[in-house]
């Protein structure tokens, strides 16, 4: 896979996150439980937020191709 259809499926991974969160927001607000939807909804977007980051810093590494992406990712954990 090339590196802009890497970044592509990246962005449109975040972006079906960011609904998910929207969709449970919703739906524990609808429910009445409104704290549940504020932490329900953060760990959502953290967690989309997160493996976008790590996406993003692989297709980097890709493109330097001077060291194996799934190194430098095990490095950063």
């Amino acid at each position: 896979m090339d590196i802009s259809g890497l970044r592509n499926s990246t962005r449109r991974a975040l972006l079906v996150t960011i609904l998910l969160a929207a969709g449970a927001v919703a739906y524990f607000l609808v429910r009445g439980e409104g704290a549940s939807a504020v932490i329900v909804g953060a760990l959502f977007l953290a967690w989309g937020y997160f493996e976008y980051r790590g996406r993003q810093l692989d297709a980097e590494a890709i493109e330097d191709e001077d060291e194996d992406p799934f190194e430098r990712r095990n490095r950063r954990r």
